[in-house]
């Protein structure tokens, strides 16, 4: 939640040591194995084992304002409009220290400013009241940042002897730098037709995550292996059943990726990228290694095959997969 302030975390990595296939140990950084040090950043798990980071840090900010608010479209054309002014405005207005994300569906709007309480009453009241959400409607606390983190986190994590927790659910992702009306509405009227309907714990999570002043924006598309520097939405699709002992059927997947496929026949000129974090397992690896890192794939093989020639670390879309 400070990533468009602060970067990315892959952005903060300054050095990493490293356990390579062939049992030697090295480090990668801007200086030493830059090549290495380029593919960590964002395709870490096929180049080898990393057995300690360090990181350029920064004093944590112990004055935010953590918000949330009830955001509620009645119908598709509603949800275009909250969608469409939530994308303008975070590809023209918002500013690094605004990070916020939509949940349609649960129909929660929440982030958090690092700023006081006047600035911050400046710049969303006019958003808010673009939205159609009264200022009135939500809650918004002071935090320090230990408190922020947690207000995200869903409390305090649990800390078991032996840690064995699960989910049973199948996730997707698009990252989408712009998405046009026919888009948005593909979007909205699959909603509206079809995912409020299902009785399954689905969610859509919408991240501003890049736009004009995000620090995201500001590093180039090919200098780290993450190849989605000019997505404004990072969106994150997930469908769980319960109980977590369950079989999640192939066919359920339909759900999600016909929801995908609504958003994406919108613009047929244009192929969103994906979040590997958000691993999709209905992907082809062919599919995903585009998906994933797009034109910085070709340059990922070519380490790998330097690094890892026998495919020792391999899984499943990773980097080299077939």
């Amino acid at each position: 939640m400070i990533s468009r302030l602060k970067g990315l975390t892959l952005d903060n990595l300054v050095s990493a040591i490293v356990v390579l296939a062939n049992s030697t140990v090295v480090t990668a950084s801007a200086t030493e194995n830059p090549d290495l040090f380029w593919s960590l950043r964002g395709a870490g798990a096929a180049f080898g084992i990393v057995t300690s980071f360090t990181f350029k840090t920064f004093d944590a900010p112990e004055n935010n304002l953590v918000f949330e608010y009830f955001i509620n479209a009645a119908n598709s054309s509603q949800l275009v409009n909250i969608l469409s002014t939530l994308q303008d405005f975070a590809i023209n207005t918002q500013p690094p220290e605004l990070n916020m994300r939509i949940f349609v569906g649960r129909n929660q709007f929440t982030g958090v400013y690092y700023g006081n309480r006047t600035e911050y009453d400046k710049l969303m009241n006019p958003l808010l009241t673009k939205l159609g959400v009264s200022t009135t409607s939500g809650k918004v606390s002071a935090k320090g940042w230990i408190d922020t983190l947690t207000s995200f986190s869903n409390g305090p994590l649990a800390q078991p002897d032996i840690y064995d927790y699960h989910e049973n659910f199948f996730a997707k992702s698009l990252m989408t730098s712009y998405l046009n009306e026919k888009s948005l509405k593909g979007l909205a009227d699959y909603y509206f037709s079809t995912a409020r309907n299902l009785t399954r714990s689905w969610y859509l999570l919408i991240d501003m995550h890049g736009g004009a002043k995000s620090a995201i924006s500001q590093i180039g598309a090919d200098a780290t292996a993450y190849a989605h520097r000019n997505a404004t939405f990072k969106m994150q699709f997930n469908d769980r059943i319960f109980p977590d002992s369950a079989t999640y059927k192939p066919e359920m997947m339909s759900f999600l990726n016909d929801w995908v496929s609504a958003i994406e026949s919108g613009d047929a000129l244009v192929k969103h990228g994906m979040y590997i974090n958000y691993a999709d397992t209905s992907l082809t690896n062919s599919e995903a290694h585009t998906r994933y890192w797009g034109k910085n794939y070709a340059k990922l093989v070519d380490v790998k095959a330097r690094y890892d020639p026998k495919k020792v670390f391999e899984g499943p879309q990773l980097v080299g997969s077939v």
